[in-house]
């Protein structure tokens, strides 16, 4: 037997092998042609192809073919009605076919969503907004609402119906301003809620001139920048004007993210 011809009895014994699909396989495995027309699709396929309304001899989506020209070899991700699938794609260009073997990521995807440990607030609400989980951190902003577990949560953090869009919003607790990212999490009928605290933000951003109080600015270096009407007056005091340094006590050390006061003199 030429080298040739074994080459080619071992090309058609792999292909054997490919192209038993076994129907009673659990995960979806499809069948189609180079090109991305649909020729086989077992059980589980079969839900899949349901939910892209695709037919036998119809075309796949789209970037599951185009994903399949890359030689990857990597999975694709992809929407399945509410899931979210791994598609790994095993093109068999000898014979004009690619198989697609499909694995069910949803819960992992939902699960590396939600991290107990996040220091920052975290909160999980039904799809209508009604309040299931709250971490540590979470549980302070609803002491700040008023709220418990059970009770729904401000109408600007409830989802948007069967919309998976991820949105930022922005809503008071307390005397502080959080900036909430909403994820849904359709596949089990859930919303995240991320909290992000953004009231130094917010307050670095306003300066109000017309401020009664005394309010300065100043570069990480200490040089004045900035002085509303009531603060003119404590430099005035100081002797000092805009460009110049700030005295040493007001100057904050490189690196250095703590809040604090102190007293100092102006004036007599």
């Amino acid at each position: 037997m030429t080298t040739e011809t074994s080459d080619i009895e071992q090309l058609k014994s792999q292909v054997d092998l490919l192209s038993k699909f076994p129907d009673q396989n659990p995960n979806p495995v499809l069948k189609a042609t180079m090109d991305g027309h649909l020729l086989y699709a077992n059980s589980a396929g079969q839900v899949i192809c349901d939910a892209w309304a695709v037919k036998l001899n119809e075309r796949l989506p789209e970037e599951l073919i185009e994903h399949a020209s890359t030689y990857s070899g990597h999975a694709i991700e992809a929407k399945v009605g509410p899931k979210t699938f791994a598609f790994h794609l095993i093109r068999v260009p000898e014979f004009n076919f690619i198989n697609i073997y499909g694995t069910d990521v949803t819960a992992q995807k939902a699960v590396a969503k939600f991290p107990d440990q996040n220091p920052n607030p975290v909160l999980k609400t039904s799809l209508e907004g009604e309040l299931i989980y709250a971490n540590e951190s979470g549980k302070e902003i609803l002491r700040a609402w008023g709220m418990v577990l059970g009770d729904t949560v401000p109408t600007a953090l409830i989802g948007t119906g069967s919309s998976d869009t991820i949105r930022v919003t922005e809503h008071a607790a307390g005397h502080l301003t959080f900036a909430f990212q909403i994820v849904p999490v359709l596949e089990f009928g859930f919303i995240n809620i991320y909290g992000t605290d953004i009231t130094a933000l917010k307050a670095i951003g306003k300066f109000p001139d017309q401020n009664p109080n005394p309010v300065l600015k100043t570069d990480m270096d200490g040089q004045l920048t900035y002085a509303n009407e009531g603060g003119l007056g404590i430099l005035a005091a100081w002797g000092i004007g805009m460009g110049d340094v700030a005295p040493s006590e007001l100057v904050v050390s490189d690196g250095d993210k703590t809040h604090g006061h102190i007293e100092l003199t102006a004036g007599p």
